[in-house]
């Protein structure tokens, strides 16, 4: 996958338009290569994990070469990127003849920094933001596309005066209904805690907060471990409306960053790899024991909840472990064997590296799909899917629901008639959480049997 290994070629064009004098760039170095970029000069910037981090590198190319070497520019012990999995993104622009302007990820959140790499001084011009991305410097100044746990994201510019760039100020960001104000707004708190082996793992916490009510002193609250896709995501702290919708009705929120997520660097987005659905579910059954130990959650009310492979992960978790009371799988993979055959070609050889070869490993395949383990499942499952997923078929979620509705009675499936990998219309968004909801209260909510 691109996020694992890619090769960057470089080659010159002759003046009848061939191409000559083709190179790799650090060839035969393990490492994810991604935003290739020309500065005036003719040197080759590109963002890099070869040093075990997506750091700015830069490749001077003065002669043709064979043997094309790059240096690192500005290194960091964080990710100044995401996993490439969409062309296009912008993670860092050149600003005049030797300095850059670069994102930085630190425990979720982003900086963009100015960096000199001729004087090797930098500077923050924007901290504490939950998200940012398109990075772009033009004469006027700096535009770039960022948001914090407040706001929706917006664009944003840094006007440019005597070669020094002024603060940020906004120029364009949608708007947040007026009633919802800040009186509603959960703030993130980055955590991390111990999984299994002594190793770590993370998540954003979000506590309930709502002005209206809060819980008796003696109570603490019901718990929904929210798992992101990829399954190489990562949680953010930027503005979660879903997120607020839980935390505004009591509920508090863990956003799991589990080995294998990105933002924390190459070595710990590897940890997954031959143990997807073994290192992660660790590390949710980990996570809810920590967050109950720190009293932050009610041990007896807790529920999971995910999409794509986070809903694969919902499933597995509920096989393993009595610890979660409910679980929700948007989406979800139920069984390995069937995704091999049908995924999309994007990802048709990810699952070699998360789990191992098909069909040489066709038993481990078996052991790690939840649709073999349903028995195990006492935990009631809403399950949400849309018809047109090409992703996860819609054949994933007809095969478990009518498996596992035979043993566990309050298992819950809902359709979408045109809703595919994710929910995109307005009205099945707000049916999906309204039925979350009400599966919520029925099922983790409910006491004495109402």
């Amino acid at each position: 996958m691109p996020w694992d290994k890619t090769d960057l070629v470089y080659a010159k064009i002759d003046e009848n338009g061939g191409v000559i004098a083709i190179n790799k760039v650090d060839e035969n170095c393990d490492s994810s290569k991604t935003q290739p970029f020309f500065a005036a000069n003719g040197d080759l910037f590109f963002l890099s994990d070869k040093s075990g981090y997506w750091n700015l590198r830069r490749c001077g190319i003065d002669t043709i070469d064979t043997n094309l070497r790059s240096e690192n520019i500005y290194e960091v012990e964080y990710d100044c990127c995401g996993p490439p999995w969409v062309t296009g993104k912008r993670n860092f622009a050149m600003c005049g003849t030797s300095e850059v302007a670069v994102s930085v990820l630190k425990d979720c959140d982003w900086e963009i920094r100015v960096f000199n790499y001729a004087q090797k001084q930098e500077r923050v011009l924007h901290p504490k933001l939950g998200v940012l991305d398109d990075i772009v410097c033009s004469e006027i100044g700096l535009f770039y596309l960022a948001g914090d746990w407040k706001n929706y994201p917006g664009i944003y510019l840094c006007s440019e005066e005597e070669s020094n760039f002024l603060a940020p100020r906004t120029l364009t960001r949608p708007k947040i209904p007026a009633t919802f104000t800040e009186s509603l707004i959960s703030s993130p708190q980055h955590l991390t805690f111990k999984s299994n082996n002594n190793e770590e793992a993370h998540g954003i916490y979000y506590a309930p907060k709502n002005s209206q009510f809060c819980l008796p002193k003696d109570e603490l609250p019901p718990l929904l471990v929210n798992v992101h896709g990829g399954p190489t995501g990562t949680a953010q702290k930027a503005f979660n409306p879903m997120h607020q919708f839980w935390t505004s009705r009591g509920f508090a929120v863990f956003d799991l960053n589990h080995r294998g997520s990105s933002g924390y660097g190459r070595n710990f987005r590897k940890k997954l790899y031959g143990g997807w659905g073994v290192v992660d579910v660790e590390d949710a059954i980990s996570a809810t024991k920590f967050l109950v130990e720190q009293e932050l959650a009610n041990a007896t009310q807790i529920a999971i909840r995910g999409g794509s492979a986070g809903g694969y992960l919902v499933l597995a978790c509920l096989a393993a472990s009595d610890c979660f009371s409910a679980g929700a799988s948007y989406y979800g993979i139920a069984d390995l064997e069937l995704l091999t055959k049908d995924t999309h070609k994007f990802e048709s050889q990810y699952l070699e590296r998360l789990i191992g070869p098909y069909p040489e490993a066709q038993e481990l395949y078996k052991d790690r799909s939840p649709i073999h383990k349903l028995e195990n499942i006492a935990a009631p499952v809403l399950i949400l899917q849309g018809k047109l997923d090409k992703i996860v078929p819609p054949n994933q979620a007809d095969l478990l629901y009518k498996k596992l509705v035979k043993g566990n009675t309050r298992t819950e499936l809902i359709l979408f008639e045109n809703e595919g990998h994710g929910f995109r219309a307005p009205a099945n968004q707000i049916r999906a959480l309204d039925s979350e909801l009400a599966f919520y209260r029925k099922n983790l909510l409910a006491k004495d049997g109402k």
